[in-house]
């Protein structure tokens, strides 16, 4: 048995590079914006536990209780303790200096500006959002990815109310302006789509799709009558067309950009006016959790999903009579599309295979798959298509290893890496760099693989040359 994982990266998306700005504004809160928000954040703390209908796949150990530490440190006298440098120097004839540069005696003075370097992102980064969690809290990460240096590290980060499941980057044009508003989506186990600013540094999400309405006081008429009854689960109030239970997968259009997919635990797929923060449209096809949505990169309108119900369904959001469904013989954890064959799409489930399809070709209670590999001893949690190499598929199990694919003709595996970042649950290739792959792990670290670096793969590419 593994040990319980008590750090993990859950979720990753890449950024388009330069896209960004160099230093991201602060925002400055005046005195009552900042109480409120202490308010808001101290009530939040005491919320209700998740839905009982929303499962973990993975345990994550409890909070640790901090009430008691500030009476143990004495908070309330530090005010009135005397600081370190009147400590040490009271009665010492002494000259200190506020800055090593004046002080004479200081004369191999070296400025750490390696600090500095990794505060203002360059438009040769590369930038990588991904959602975290360890025992303490749960946040969204932005990473900087600095090719040249092979170096990758966190640039800033969001504190999230729950567990993420989903993290998805967009952005928004303003009109008459060439300049564009950069955003993160995160799904988490709340019903609620939290939108975060990525060009102010802010301390709560600048909007919110759906979620909870501002819970009543005091018992309903029915919990009156059924005392000592558990709650009624369906007693939770929700805005209008929001998810019930977790959401779980997150995917924005490229062509119809104010348009956001998203996929819940309440067994829904919706997709999202991002301009007016509205749902515009919900499908029941699914009669299981949504785990995974993928827009088709050739056609705006073209939506697939894939769930718990052990099938992948492809719909035209313009016509819900034109779904059809795709069976994969397990529970999805993962859908990608090829880029190149935008026909064709993959599913990895949690009985290690891959399975693919032709959408053109296949549909319906007798459809068949193109073909199905037996990827990975334990579950394949994360596929991606690369951009580039139309015919390349990188894989990521909980078995720890990710493995490269050649599907030319006969499905190969070209390479396979141990990551050392534990169990893998997502992974994604840069579509402006095909030869970087982005994985994340049980272990809460991120690990960029250039794939150009093994012989095996390079090798592989140059006879398709």
């Amino acid at each position: 048995a593994r040990p319980i994982a008590t750090a993990m990266i859950t979720s990753l998306c890449w950024a388009p590079r330069g896209a960004l700005k160099p230093a991201a504004k602060t925002e400055t809160l005046s005195k009552e914006d900042m109480k409120e928000y202490l308010k808001n954040s101290s009530e939040g703390l005491g919320g209700d536990a998740m839905d009982e209908d929303v499962e973990m796949d993975t345990k994550i150990m409890d909070e640790k209780k901090v009430t008691g530490i500030a009476e143990e440190l004495k908070m309330d006298d530090y005010d009135n303790e005397e600081s370190g440098a009147q400590m040490f120097l009271a009665g010492a004839s002494l000259t200190v200096f506020d800055d090593n540069t004046n002080d004479p005696y200081i004369t191999n003075i070296e400025e750490d500006d390696s600090d500095e370097d990794e505060a203002v992102i360059k438009p040769s980064d590369f930038i990588l959002l991904a959602g975290s969690t360890d025992q303490e809290y749960s946040t969204a990460e932005v990473h900087v990815y600095d090719k040249s240096k092979g170096a990758v590290y966190v640039h800033r980060d969001f504190v999230l109310p729950s567990f993420p499941l989903a993290v998805q980057y967009f952005n928004t044009g303003s009109e008459g302006k060439d300049e564009t508003s950069n955003y993160v989506a995160v799904g988490t186990f709340e019903p609620a789509i939290e939108i975060w600013s990525l060009d102010v540094q802010k301390l709560e999400p600048v909007a919110s799709l759906g979620g909870r309405l501002e819970q009543g006081k005091g018992p309903t008429k029915k919990s009156k009558k059924r005392k000592g009854k558990k709650k009624q689960k369906n007693a939770a109030k929700f805005k209008p067309g929001s998810h019930s239970l977790a959401v779980m997968s997150l995917d924005w259009n490229l062509k119809k950009t104010a348009a956001l997919a998203s996929g819940s635990a309440d067994k829904t797929v919706k997709v999202w006016d991002l301009s007016t923060q509205e749902c515009v449209s919900t499908f029941k096809h699914h009669p299981d959790k949504v785990q995974a949505v993928k827009w088709n990169p050739a056609e705006a309108s073209v939506l697939l999903s894939g769930s718990y119900d052990r099938k992948c369904a492809c719909i035209d959001v313009r016509d819900s009579k034109s779904c059809r469904f795709y069976k994969v013989g397990g529970d999805v954890n993962d859908i990608s599309w090829n880029h190149h064959s935008p026909t064709i799409f993959a599913a990895s489930t949690d009985n290690g295979t891959v399975v693919f399809y032709d959408i053109r070709k296949a549909s319906g209670s007798q459809s068949k798959p193109l073909f199905t590999i037996g990827a990975h001893d334990e579950e394949v949690s994360s596929i991606s298509f690369n951009a580039k190499y139309g015919k390349m598929l990188a894989t990521g199990s909980a078995d720890e290893t990710v493995k490269i694919w050649d599907l030319s003709t006969k499905p190969v595996c070209v390479e396979k890496k141990e990551m050392k970042i534990g169990q893998i649950f997502a992974l994604d290739f840069n579509s402006e760099d095909p030869d970087i792959l982005a994985v994340g792990g049980s272990e809460g670290k991120v690990c960029i693989w250039d794939i150009q670096s093994s012989q095996k793969i390079s090798n592989a590419l140059k006879k398709k040359e």
